[in-house]
């Protein structure tokens, strides 16, 4: 498998470089054009403005990315999403380069380079402005130090590792469970000198100046801190919490109610069944391989004890403290995002053993030039095998998102918009902030609202002076204020918009507004305020988003998210408002008329061709049956009940196609159905009549259907 000379410095420093080089341009040509999901849109404005991110902080990301957010090209999305091609191409050059060290062969560099460059998880977080890439940076960066140490072990070369590994916590906490077992490899085999007293004073100042950049931190908190920045971080208790990430949990993904302490077996059996998918052909087998060789062949076997090591380290505690459950497709691919550190070994042994294969079956002769076209083989097919999936270069989803959500918005520094979801306030963020969208418009995220900092460091900045905060913080806790008393406090100097709904376990504002759907936000309006129905209804339909989603929206990714969460609900909810107005009016005048508008209103919606991978839900096409069917009480003609008949049975019959339907819901709905067909003379004499059959039914359903849209709407906003 080993070369008979090691190849030069030189030829392996040049080939580490064409492979960064290769990797470098595919991510550049693939990378996001502008924001994307998930945490990107407020990474990039805290970078741009030097600002404090969510916790621990990112501080050496954060500096990389505010560098490069300073280019005079493109949008400043794109800039930092080239700060993440970047450190992943450069970790692609440095594994290889290491690779090529520990193995004494070319070939098996490039080989593993090209495993983890091309790798679906490793290319997706290159092409967008996120933390992933420079995680696998540092964790390169640390192969790198440990490949020396095993050839020299000198205390200088382990020093170097102490300061890979504070360089690693100074973006991201995770890397400290691989560099564990390298960390009390080097102790054991680096001799008495290390072990001292002196040389672990030395260790631990070199992890600590790999730290430094947490002092940015300290520099950017404050009430000064930049809009949006996140935490108390200029006291050492606020420091603390913040890289230790408290308010989460040290180690944990989420303190959200969905977080579950179990599922450790089903988050390992998720995770094994991504293996072959981020590795080249034969991955599973060529990688059992490989191992196998880094454990036998004796230049390779005690640093490849700790490659094992690390790895089975990282992934039992990685996946026993991921507190998210595996079930949900949204929850899995936040979770996704840390398996890359796991295929940076996964892509060491799948090279090793995809060369031990060639140097069996390869004759002697041949082995000089079959083996550098095999390897360049594997690389190219491996990453045009995921070109397409990772092709971010026209997704600009987010953006428009954001777009459309801000011009639905007047133009006025009295409009306030309450904001609720990742995929809202950093789509926001980003257009507001940075793009100059509705620039006097003020924002107030719901999620940042819950803590002290927030409203302390809000009442000193002049993007707030306007807003009442009637309390330390929004929320349960002792000193919180309720959704209804933010909004007494300040509903007559703004008009006030909602983003992603309100919070579904504060129900205080209920009793004295509503909400008015306008596109992708609502309108916050009293309840005892007169409705102009006419004007609403041209409003909100002038408000209803056409957006252009990606070809194929995954389940479970951000941009599935954002189509069912936003996109779809903007759409349900126009027709479902005018449904509940009609309710609302029982036994007046406007029931009829609001009845009416409902049903028309559903046959409106019905008629758009919608986007994103979406289609309208099962509670649509029953919500748009009761509206019908309440029509055939309340018309007045004969064929205008005949009308309603036929439209309510065809939208019922629409909702019984859908296997999400329960059984108790589906029989109630055969029973209306039924009670709409004519009888014969003898039975109808028997039986009641057919308008009061249709009364009850209708009545009956007026309920369930009121009950089913509440269900939905609440999960939509949890999703979120």
């Amino acid at each position: 498998m080993a070369e008979a000379s090691p190849p030069s410095a030189a030829h392996n420093l040049l080939a580490s470089t064409a492979l960064a080089a290769l990797a470098l341009s595919a991510y550049v040509r693939t990378a996001a054009p502008t924001v994307t999901g998930g945490d990107a849109g407020e990474l990039i404005q805290l970078a741009a403005e030097g600002g404090v991110a969510h916790p621990p902080g990112y501080p050496l990301w954060t500096m990389l990315a505010l560098l490069f957010s300073r280019l005079p090209y493109a949008e400043p999305a794109w800039r930092v999403a080239l700060s993440s091609a970047s450190a992943a191409a450069a970790a692609a050059g440095c594994l290889s380069f290491s690779l090529c060290l520990w193995s004494r062969c070319v070939c098996t560099a490039l080989v593993g380079g090209a495993a983890f460059a091309f790798a679906p998880l490793v290319w997706t977080y290159a092409a967008q402005a996120e933390v992933f890439a420079l995680n696998n940076l540092c964790h390169a960066a640390l192969l790198l130090a440990a490949v020396r140490f095993d050839r020299a072990r000198t205390p200088s070369r382990a020093y170097a590792g102490a300061f890979a590994v504070g360089a690693a916590l100074s973006n991201q906490h995770t890397l400290a469970f691989a560099a564990a077992p390298y960390a009390a490899w080097a102790l054991c085999i680096g001799g008495a000198r290390l072990r001292s007293a002196g040389g672990v004073a030395r260790l631990c100042v070199a992890a600590a100046a790999g730290m430094a950049p947490h002092a940015y931190l300290l520099a950017a908190g404050g009430e000064g801190a930049a809009w949006g920045s996140w935490g108390e971080t200029r006291t050492a208790r606020g420091l603390l919490t913040h890289v230790l990430r408290r308010e989460y949990g040290t180690f944990r993904l989420a303190n959200i109610p969905e977080a579950t302490e179990g599922e450790f077996v089903e988050r390992l059996h998720k995770y094994a069944q991504s293996v072959p998918c981020e590795l080249p052909a034969l991955g599973t087998p060529l990688l059992v391989l490989g191992v196998v060789c880094s454990l036998t062949t004796p230049a390779l076997r005690q640093l490849g004890a700790v490659l094992l090591a690390a790895y089975v380290f990282y992934v039992l505690v990685f996946l026993y403290l991921s507190n998210l459950p595996v079930s949900s497709p949204f929850y899995l691919q936040v979770q996704q995002r840390f398996w890359p550190q796991a295929h940076f070994f996964c892509s060491i042994w799948y090279a090793l053993g995809f060369q031990r294969v060639l140097t069996r079956l390869v004759p002697t002769r041949f082995i000089w030039w079959v083996r550098p076209l095999a390897s360049v083989l594997v690389a190219a097919s491996h990453a045009q095998s995921h070109f397409a999936k990772c092709d971010f270069s026209s997704n600009t989803l987010f953006r428009q998102y954001a777009a459309a959500l801000l011009d639905t918005l007047p133009r006025s520094p009295r409009v306030l918009l309450l904001t609720r979801g990742d995929e809202v306030i950093n789509s926001v963020r980003y257009a507001h902030r940075l793009l100059g969208i509705a620039p006097l418009l003020t924002v107030v995220d719901m999620n940042y609202a819950q803590y002290d900092w927030f409203t302390t460091r809000a009442r000193r900045q002049r993007e707030y002076s306007r807003v009442t905060f009637p309390g330390v913080h929004y929320g349960d806790r002792p000193g919180a204020y309720t959704m209804a008393q933010f909004l007494d406090a300040n509903y007559g100097k703004f008009s006030i918009f909602v983003a992603g709904g309100f919070l579904p376990n504060d129900r205080s504002w209920e009793g004295g507004y509503r909400l008015l759907p306008l596109g992708m936000a609502s309108r916050v309006a009293r309840r005892d305020e007169p409705i102009d129905l006419d004007s609403w209804i041209a409003q909100s339909r002038a408000a209803l988003p056409r957006l252009t989603f990606p070809p194929a929206v995954e389940e479970g990714s951000w941009e599935d998210i954002l189509a069912r969460n936003h996109y779809l609900s903007a759409y349900h909810s126009r027709p479902h408002f005018a449904l509940q107005l009609a309710y609302e009016a029982a036994g007046t005048r406007e029931e009829l008329p609001l009845f009416e508008a409902a049903a028309r209103l559903y046959d409106e919606t019905h008629a758009v061709a919608l986007n994103g991978s979406v289609a309208l839900q099962d509670h649509y096409f029953r919500n748009m049956g009761v509206a019908y069917s309440q029509l055939i009480r309340l018309e007045t003609s004969e064929l205008g009940r005949a009308r309603a008949k036929r439209l309510a049975a065809r939208a019922f019959l629409r909702y019984l196609r859908f296997d999400t339907v329960g059984a108790a819901d589906r029989e109630q709905i055969e029973e209306g159905l039924l009670s709409l067909i004519p009888q014969p003379a003898a039975a109808a004499a028997a039986t009641p009549t057919e308008a009061g059959t249709a009364a009850r039914a209708t009545g009956h359903k007026k309920k369930s259907a009121r009950k089913k849209s509440k269900n939905t709407a609440a999960s939509g906003d949890r999703n979120g």
